[in-house]
């Protein structure tokens, strides 16, 4: 219809049950993208309900009585609207694995029940790990029965390959606001000592310790770093294994722990790092890479989930197996040594993020998907 001119004669109502911060994640970063949009906003008229069952990093996956009430009021929430909005399209970021998945069966089933069109956008994976019986297989097919889904990648597509046949597929790339725009680079005074960030979630499975080993290495082969670590804990008792491994290493003097990093100061801790540093080994598309490409920056990751569409090995960054800290060394070897690489990498990764990751780019593309949905 957008390529077309034609024009629906009133705006199609979307109701966007979406997980918004808090907690700052990529997930959620996303949703608030998409709820603000004002390209979106002209094309369909938006009902927002937030999905906000966990009030930090720490508290995502625990159960605690507050977050039953939570539950409650949104599924009534959600039954409301759709009976007095009666929405073209109910926009759903259902988590696809875990005991978040069978929470939200309970807003699917109240979809299904009203007989609402749903379109489900998963930033996750695991749904193959996640059918481990009958009764998870009738469970999964149900949810997913007569919905179109957006996947973030074709390369996430064999995950849930069991329960959803490709024509229901919609493929989206994740795309953020450029950093940049209207202010340019930050200038940061540099030491002269190249400096390696980690942003991120402070999360065993963003691969914290892989790096926190692959920087001892480093040292122990005296190629001179800094390193950042910009994030919030995921608990108090990794935090204290973290700590705990960085004395016993030597560490400590080399790495700085800046904490959760928002606006401006998010922007000039980008602007002081050299390289990006994310070995994770359970993602889907992280946001967190698009930002550093977007900031100029090389990065080395791994070859988890739909990472390798974000990142050229060789030409952006550096992709290595997961669960590899030896490589992960040697990959920021390379970098540190030599600042024409670093900067030429760091340029390319740029202009790769300009031609198809930024967020004009994505809220296009999920405002055609959206128009093809209320059709």
């Amino acid at each position: 219809m957008a390529g077309s001119g034609t024009k629906f004669t009133e705006r199609p109502r979307i109701l966007c049950m979406v997980h918004l911060p808090p907690p700052v994640n990529g997930v959620t970063v996303m949703g608030e993208q998409v709820v603000h949009s004002a390209r979106i906003r002209d094309r369909f008229r938006l009902s927002v309900l937030p999905l906000r069952s966990s009030a930090s990093i720490a508290d995502i996956g625990r159960l605690r009585p507050g977050k039953a009430l939570r539950i409650a009021t949104q599924a009534l929430g959600l039954a409301w609207r759709c009976l007095l909005q009666r929405p073209a399209l109910v926009y759903f970021t259902l988590t696809p694995n875990g005991k978040a998945f069978y929470r939200d069966l309970l807003y699917v089933g109240i979809m299904r029940l009203l007989g609402v069109r749903r379109l489900y956008h998963l930033h996750g994976k695991g749904i193959s790990k996640s059918l481990n019986g009958p009764v998870s297989r009738v469970l999964y097919r149900l949810a997913f029965a007569r919905s179109e889904v957006i996947l973030l990648s074709p390369l996430l597509y064999d995950d849930a390959s069991v329960v959803l046949k490709r024509s229901q597929c919609h493929f989206l790339a994740n795309g953020i606001a450029d950093p940049w725009s209207g202010n340019g680079k930050p200038s940061v005074p540099g030491n002269g000592v190249p400096r390696i960030l980690f942003f991120s979630n402070l999360v065993v499975s963003k691969g914290l310790f892989v790096l926190l080993e692959a920087l001892a290495l480093l040292k122990e082969n005296g190629v001179p770093f800094r390193a950042s670590f910009a994030g919030a804990w995921e608990s108090p008792a990794v935090e204290a294994e973290f700590n705990r491994i960085a004395a016993e290493r030597g560490l400590d003097r080399l790495i700085e722990m800046c904490g959760p990093r928002y606006g401006d100061d998010k922007r000039h801790t980008f602007a002081a790092a050299d390289i990006m540093a994310f070995p994770t080994h359970n993602d889907a598309y992280p946001v967190v890479v698009l930002e550093a490409m977007s900031h100029g920056l090389p990065v080395v990751s791994t070859y988890e989930g739909a990472i390798p569409d974000m990142i050229q090995d060789g030409v952006t960054g550096f992709l290595v197996p997961t669960q590899n800290p030896h490589l992960v060394a040697d990959r920021l070897a390379l970098l540190l040594n030599d600042a024409d690489l670093r900067d030429r990498m760091g340029r390319a990764g740029r202009q790769r993020y300009l031609e198809g990751f930024t967020s004009t780019v994505f809220e296009a593309n999920l405002t055609a998907i959206f128009e093809a949905c209320c059709r």
